[in-house]
């Protein structure tokens, strides 16, 4: 695993802890993988993968609540997991 700066506003300063708190729990909560929020101006862009479109979906809308951002760009790409080898065929 490799070790990423703290996530920047368009400024360069730090994203508060507490978004970066919510970036974690967002993350956890939908299974996202790489999960990454940049603040540009009153944006959230919301990068890295996630496992189906139900969860990019939901954490679209779960970075939407945050408090102070008028528009949330939603560029989570769609990355299956895969499932055990041979489950779909079993015999």
């Amino acid at each position: 695993m490799t070790t990423r700066a703290a996530p920047q506003d368009q400024d360069g300063a730090s994203l508060p802890a507490a978004l970066e708190q919510d970036r974690r729990e967002v993350a956890r909560s939908y299974g996202l993988r790489e999960f990454r929020i940049e603040a540009v101006g009153r944006q959230l862009i919301l990068d890295g993968m996630a496992p189906s479109y139900k969860a990019k979906r939901s954490a679209g809308a779960a970075a939407d609540l945050l408090a102070g951002h008028l528009m949330v760009v939603n560029r989570l790409r769609v990355m299956p997991t895969e499932g055990p080898v041979g489950s779909k065929n079993a015999a």
